[in-house]
């Protein structure tokens, strides 16, 4: 048979590509730096593109790092703002121990504002087989970014008007306040694109005429909640307890709460009761409200609460109030207190 080595020995005809391919392989990526590594702005425009830099010990993380590094961009989470910074401290000569804990990090980031950083595209990463360390470089299209705003824009001011309109054909104060406060969120969420799109391109003009709109709507809801005064009765709250919260909840909403001159009363009839077993005192409730103008309701709630356990029967006493409170911070008066995503 022929002899697969070369005359006076030595490798195979193709041993020296394998042995290329070994030395100077690594993980899927680019074996040599691209253009962007040493000069991204010149790949990527910034009159066109928003675009960033990312490490990390895999492609995942410089991924993860890059889209943080791009959320500098938008000062539209608190969140955002805050994890970014903490990515952002790391050198590029961080440990795979630190760039683990930058990932973890940037990945909240990510997580937290994947509705904002919407768009993101990465080009062809970098591994640095000396170093063992992965670059990325994520980016976005400033003027499909702001189309993309715009849709959105669109679709919540839409839903604001829709609410806007009802609330002026509505002729019960109340209900109308409601319908109101129903349409803030989608206003919160048209300005958070407005400022994303002025930010993507800066040279186009904003939405006056949705601004107008926006300005109408918050100064016909605060005038609703001026024009509506509560007076709070509990029954079955011997501590009071209950009344004080619902009394803040209402003046935090920037409601006015009297005794002496109300429109509405706030109504709420709590029957609770108690029993023992094995030593502990088990107290549990069940819970009727409502709003009342003269004899009409205007809103209502009802809720049955499992019991809670103490060792003493005051113990479980306060134990089912404070369930009691917090499910009402939670679930009642929902149409007229705004509350944000995160409460």
């Amino acid at each position: 048979p022929k002899n697969k080595f070369r005359r006076g020995g030595g490798f195979p005809r193709n041993a020296w590509v394998w042995l290329f391919i070994a030395v100077f392989s690594g993980p899927l990526g680019a074996q040599k730096p691209p253009d962007w590594y040493f000069d991204k702005d010149e790949a990527y425009p910034p009159e066109r593109f928003l675009s960033a830099l990312g490490e990390g010990a895999s492609r995942a993380d410089a991924e993860t790092a890059a889209v943080a590094r791009l959320s500098f961009f938008f000062n539209v989470k608190t969140a955002v703002h805050t994890a970014s910074e903490s990515e952002s401290s790391l050198s590029r000569t961080a440990t795979r121990r630190e760039y683990a804990q930058n990932a973890r990090i940037s990945e909240q980031t990510r997580l937290e504002s994947n509705e904002e950083l919407f768009g993101v595209r990465f080009d062809t990463p970098y591994y640095d087989k000396a170093r063992s360390l992965w670059t990325a470089l994520a980016y976005i299209d400033r003027r499909q970014a702001r189309l993309a705003c715009e849709v959105k824009i669109r679709a919540d001011t839409a839903a604001a008007q829709a609410f806007f309109r009802q609330a002026q054909n509505e002729k019960e104060p109340l209900r109308a306040c409601a319908l109101f406060n129903a349409a803030l969120p989608h206003i919160e969420r048209a300005e958070t694109y407005m400022r994303l799109a002025a930010a993507f391109e800066p040279e186009v003009g904003g939405a006056r005429e949705q601004e107008a709109l926006f300005q109408s709507i918050r100064e016909k809801q605060r005038a609703a909640q001026r024009a509506a005064v509560f007076r709070v009765a509990v029954e079955g709250d011997r501590r009071g307890s209950v009344r004080r919260h619902l009394e803040r909840l209402l003046t935090d909403a920037h409601y006015t709460v009297s005794d002496a001159k109300s429109g509405y009363t706030v109504r709420v009839e709590i029957e609770t009761y108690e029993e023992k077993k094995g030593g502990y005192f088990f107290a549990g409730a069940g819970l009727r409200g409502w709003v009342e103008s003269g004899a009409e309701r205007v809103f209502s709630y009802s809720a049955n609460y499992e019991p809670e356990g103490h060792r003493s029967a005051e113990g479980a006493e306060a134990r089912i109030f404070n369930v009691i409170e917090e499910d009402l911070s939670r679930h009642f008066l929902t149409e007229l207190i705004v509350r944000k995503d995160n409460e």
